[in-house]
């Protein structure tokens, strides 16, 4: 704890010594002396608030006349504090020369028991004093005193509390304190402080607590669902503070304080918002979803997450792709996370429609009269469609156009599907001719087209007028031999330079006669 030195006594030779040494920090300067050295140290006694003070007391005789062996009696005392009475011994110990291995005696030992102050702190001041008499009968003495400051105990009462981490404590619950106390003496004043403001539990308590912490504390923690919160538990002796200690009490906001989160569902396709139908449609719809959160007692939203038409999405607001299938109930989902992690989930289902593209079946011209009776050498048309669009609900539109050059026919059937014959004629149509039409299909997205060639009129044979050619089954318009019904070979026959689909044959079984096809090129 400390060391304490006296200075050297004056022994009362007549001229100082010719060699100076220096021990422990004092120099000596005459032949034969006497120094006296103290060291305390401290016992604390916690539970009786005092402390021990242990002094061990020192001598050296330093001798420089001659090399022999003297022997002086030396007395070393101590008192704590400097009120109370000295605590003597002595002792005869033998000279010291230069620095040899008696250079520090022991003398003795002596104890003081020293009260603290109620607070724990404390100090107190010691004395030390020694003396010796010479050889003329003079006595020699020197006194060192210095003020020790004690070591403080720390006599603040210890506080416990029934929210510990596992006890599973809400908000709003009753939490109990319980507390230790140094001296039956001591009262408490138990505060916290929360969202930058202190709050008193209670005041004068003794040994125990209880209170119930408010229900909107829970704004001022947004970041955890469990929370702790610091105790200070102040110790006085009457109006003297002796000390503070402290415990955690831990919270957690109830299961029912969680976000909010509302999905809204509208359609995001300008074709479709134009059109105004109100339905939404596979491969023509898209869907924007919109999310809307809030936290709740002091939370905010971190993270959103979406889910429907087989995509997913982390943003407030979402807009999908074209709508993939069609369903009953498509389902889209978005969940909500704050910043306690607690989450929130709302689920919307619409109905999606089937849309498939217009189909045209088969197209037809068909030759007649002028009165729309079918004659194979008729120089009037009927076209005939069959046909499909999807209704959607009966709002999609329908439309069948025939175009031939410049003339155009249009109409709007009554069915979504089936098969139709125009009842306005195409005119004009030479029983040699050949006439290009176009069938267009068409909906409220696409236009279906598809091209027809009306042949020359029906005849079972016909010879090219001024030329070389022959047709079966249909006026002749060009050179050559063509065929324009079904024909069966029933002897062997042998073709050369034919082009059967596009490919070259060499040999084929038709109904079991052979057929050889050559080509000479």
């Amino acid at each position: 704890m400390a060391t304490f030195y006296t200075k050297w006594c004056f022994s009362g030779t007549s001229s100082p010594n010719s060699e100076t040494y220096t021990i422990d920090g004092e120099k000596i300067t005459y032949s034969n002396d006497v120094r006296f050295k103290y060291v305390v140290t401290e016992k604390v006694n916690a539970s009786a608030n005092t402390s021990t003070l242990v002094v061990d007391k020192y001598a050296i005789f330093y001798y420089t006349w001659d090399t022999s062996a003297h022997w002086l009696d030396v007395t070393s005392r101590s008192k704590i504090p400097s009120s109370a009475s000295y605590k003597s011994e002595t002792k005869n110990i033998r000279s010291s020369s230069a620095l040899d291995s008696y250079l520090w005696q022991y003398i003795g030992q002596d104890s003081f028991v020293v009260s603290h102050n109620v607070d724990g702190s404390g100090s107190t001041t010691f004395t030390g004093n020694g003396y010796y008499t010479g050889g003329s009968g003079t006595t020699y003495s020197k006194s060192v005193s210095a003020t020790i400051n004690l070591t403080k105990i720390n006599r603040a009462s210890t506080i416990t509390t029934s929210a510990t981490t596992n006890a599973g404590k809400l908000f709003g619950d009753e939490v109990t304190f319980n507390i230790t106390k140094k001296d039956s003496s001591f009262t408490h004043k138990l505060t916290f402080t929360s969202g930058g403001t202190t709050y008193t539990i209670a005041e004068n308590v003794d040994t125990t607590a209880s209170y119930t912490f408010p229900i909107d504390l829970i704004k001022n923690y947004p970041n955890a669902v469990k929370n702790g919160i610091t105790i200070t538990c102040t110790t006085y002796k009457g109006d003297t503070k002796i000390g503070t200690s402290n415990c955690t009490v831990y919270l957690s906001v109830p299961d029912e304080y969680v976000p909010t989160c509302s999905l809204a569902l509208e359609e995001a396709n300008e074709t479709m918002l134009e059109l105004g139908w109100g339905v939404y449609v596979k491969s023509k719809s898209q869907v924007k979803g919109v999310i809307t959160a809030n936290g709740v007692e002091g939370s905010t939203i971190k993270s959103y997450s979406s889910s429907g038409n087989k995509q997913s999405f982390s943003t407030s607001e979402f807009t999908t792709g074209f709508l993939i299938d069609s369903s009953d109930a498509l389902e889209f989902k978005s969940t909500i996370t704050d910043s306690r992690g607690r989450a929130a989930s709302d689920t919307k289902t619409i109905v999606v429609i089937d849309y498939k593209p217009p189909t045209i079946n088969n197209v037809q011209i068909e030759r007649c009269n002028s009165d729309g009776t079918l004659n194979n050498e008729g120089t009037y048309g009927k076209a005939i469609v069959e046909y499909s669009i999807s209704p959607i609900n009966d709002l999609n539109t329908k439309t069948i156009r025939v175009t031939y050059g410049d003339v155009v026919k249009e109409i709007t059937p009554t069915e979504y599907e089936g098969r139709y014959e125009f009842t306005e004629l195409f005119s004009g149509l030479e029983t040699t001719g050949s006439y290009d039409f176009i069938f267009e299909l068409v909906d409220a997205f696409d236009i279906v087209p598809i091209n027809y060639l009306l042949p020359p009129a029906f005849v079972t044979r016909s010879f090219l007028r001024g030329g070389k050619g022959v047709s079966i089954g249909q006026i002749a318009t060009q050179e050559g031999f063509h065929s324009h019904m079904d024909s069966e070979f029933h002897k062997n026959t042998k073709v050369k330079n034919i082009n059967i689909n596009g490919l070259k044959i060499e040999k084929m079984n038709v109904g079991g006669w052979i057929c050889y096809v050559e080509d000479e090129a």
